[in-house]
């Protein structure tokens, strides 16, 4: 795009951080007006409950690995920190925007909200948005009926390749829009910090590979292990969530690999992929469960705010080893395994009887992989307001042996127990006062005490949420659900 060039083609980067199996970018080339690439920091977005830091780091990571790769092509990703609308009107004045291209994002609501604004906006300039479905996902859909013939559909079609040699350097004028170094800085974005997986096309590629190649064997064994799991699990889901990889490039990958596919690691992977974009349609369809049960029967429910439980567990220091272990391993990798995950959302749900809601945008923040399209649908399941899905109360100490028996994870993430008999690192308020004493620790000082009484707790719980289970308005809003979200030829 050089001076005195008066139009181009936008490509508009959300979720889609990479230039390979990319839709958008290939019709704008194939457009034949010089594209411009941007990404937007967007000061509303920015502001919401479920954006933290680290999002934007791994943004930030992305984008630089994206124009290490356009340096070979005297271009980059124009970088702004701007609300998209007030971006768009200020490129407009500079430039005549031939077409908008982006993906179908399945974000939170302020990102509905904002592209009604913005197609309303480019429909008055009489600009055209082309947007392109993400990763299976159908906008619009009424129903699931061949919703998953249609997915296996798109991931076994070709991948869509631009040809980046049709690329053109940005011109000065437009160049002027792009946010300065120094503004990044202070927003934190360009800082690196350790312990978080490195955004980026380059890194994405790297841990499929060493997945398909060494890593997978462990797959099945070890994906309800805390620690394991770290090792073994793809741990793709940040690179999938932003983009660096779409969903087909891994299925095709999968299909590809010099693995069996009838091994039960390579299927429960695959089968896992499939269940991503499920949820993610839901989303897409009822984008609304992002504030409300989804089903709304169980708005109901009375959780009055105790902000010094939610604080004790948002802090690691519940008193409960595993929970505390998972929640300050979030903290310090924005990564835990799926079936943590749903641990740490049922304590705070249904033992501290804390809002869904506040757990959710916390969970968000920490999550590095954070996708809302599966956040929200999976924070409902596992708080037990859907109606029509299995009621789990997980039970941290039966898990904590199960799956961490010797303690490892535990005590790497909970030091304050490393000089406890293993029985007591699970359970730390059986010890004895004599024992206290012997292993120079003190209960309640050293480690804090359970602030809620498990057993107690839980058949709270369970007793109100299996009550307003059965209610009318409950069982007529999971048969609405049912028909919305499920293929009844499932």
């Amino acid at each position: 795009m050089t001076e005195g060039q008066g139009k181009c083609s936008v490509v508009w980067f959300k979720r889609d951080l990479r230039l390979r199996d990319h839709a958008p970018l290939t019709a704008a080339l194939a457009s034949r007006h010089p594209v411009l690439m941007v990404y937007l920091f967007e000061p509303e977005l920015m502001d919401q409950p479920d954006w933290s830091l680290r999002h934007g780091q791994f943004v930030y990571q992305s984008i630089k690995d994206l124009n290490r790769q356009l340096a070979d092509y005297g271009t980059s990703v124009l970088v702004a920190h701007q609300d998209a609308l007030s971006f768009f009107q200020a490129l407009s004045k500079i430039v005549s925007i031939t077409g908008l291209f982006s993906h179908q994002e399945s974000g939170n609501r302020a990102s509905f909200d904002r592209d009604k604004h913005m197609a309303h906006w480019l429909k008055g300039q009489g600009i055209e948005w082309y947007e392109y479905p993400s990763n299976g996902v159908v906008r619009g859909l009424k129903g699931r009926v061949n919703w998953a013939d249609l997915w296996k559909k798109t991931m076994k079609s070709p991948q869509i390749h631009p040809d980046l040699s049709d690329l053109s350097p940005i011109s000065p004028k437009v160049l002027a829009l792009k946010c300065a170094p120094e503004t990044l800085e202070k927003l934190g974005l360009t800082q690196v910090v350790s312990g978080f997986q490195p955004g980026g096309e380059r890194y994405a590629h790297q841990y499929l590979d060493s997945f398909l190649r060494d890593r997978y064997k462990e797959y099945a064994r070890s994906i309800s292990k805390p620690e394991a799991s770290r090792k073994s699990c793809s741990r793709l889901s940040p690179y999938i969530a932003y983009g660096n990889l779409s969903v087909r490039q891994v299925y095709q990958a999968v299909l590809s690999a010099p693995v069996s596919l009838k091994s039960r690691a390579i299927q429960g992977f695959v089968s896992r992929l499939h269940w991503h974009c499920h949820f993610i349609q839901k989303f897409e369809n009822e984008c609304g469960i992002e504030f409300r049960a989804l089903n709304r029967a169980f708005e109901a429910l009375d959780r009055p705010l105790a902000p010094e439980l939610l604080e004790a567990w948002k802090q690691g220091k519940t008193g409960v080893p595993l929970v505390d272990a998972c929640m300050r391993c979030l903290r310090d990798t924005g990564y835990l395994n799926f079936r943590m995950r749903a641990l740490v959302v049922s304590y705070a749900t249904f033992n501290l009887w804390q809002d869904w809601r506040l757990v959710a945008h916390h969970l968000a923040q920490m999550f590095l992989d954070y996708e809302p399209g599966i956040h929200y649908p999976q924070i409902h399941m596992q708080a037990g307001i859907t109606g029509i899905n299995t009621l789990r109360i997980y039970n941290p100490m039966a898990n904590a042996q199960k799956h961490d028996p010797q303690a490892e994870f535990i005590k790497k993430w909970v030091p304050e127990l490393r000089g406890l008999p293993l029985g007591y690192v699970f359970e730390p308020w059986n010890i004895s006062p004599m024992e206290e004493m012997m292993y120079e620790f003190k209960r309640g000082v050293d480690y804090p005490d359970p602030s809620v009484d498990f057993d107690v707790s839980r058949k709270r719980a369970a007793d109100l949420l299996w009550g307003l289970r059965e209610s009318p308005e409950a069982k007529k809003e999971g048969l609405r659900i049912l028909k919305q979200h499920v293929n009844p030829r499932a």
